[in-house]
């Protein structure tokens, strides 16, 4: 038997987020939840021989969260995914405390363990509801 005291290297982010979209792909397939991936961002793209100006392109809402998951009960869940030392930005530290004033539940996993959790957890309580 080998044992080692190897430590596993750091996940990026963008590797946390496909492992957790595998992961919520699962629970969907069971009938637990839907969810969306939110892709946002911007992009450049590159001007043709007729146009010299490049253009830039945004996409999604400034702070919006990775995936929405949708619950029973009509509960949604606004899901951040960050790598280890990941912190929000500015508009998701916005866009998180104008959801939980809407009563919208809102969280930041770090890896897929703690996605599982998360979910284990609202279904425990009642996917968070307050009766």
């Amino acid at each position: 038997m080998m044992t080692s005291n190897a430590k596993l290297p750091r996940a990026k982010e963008s590797e946390i987020m496909s492992a957790v979209s595998r992961v919520l792909m699962l629970y969907e397939n069971r009938g637990e939840l839907k969810h969306i991936r939110n892709n946002s961002g911007a992009t450049r793209i590159k001007s043709n021989n007729s146009n010299p100006n490049d253009r830039f392109i945004r996409f999604g809402r400034a702070g919006s969260p990775d995936f929405f998951l949708f619950m029973p009960e009509g509960r949604v869940v606004h899901l951040e995914v960050k790598a280890e030392k990941g912190k929000q930005s500015t508009s998701q530290l916005l866009w998180q405390n104008d959801v939980e004033q809407l009563g919208h539940h809102y969280a930041i996993i770090r890896s897929v363990s703690e996605v599982v959790e998360l979910i284990t957890k609202l279904e425990a309580t009642n996917y968070g509801t307050k009766n």
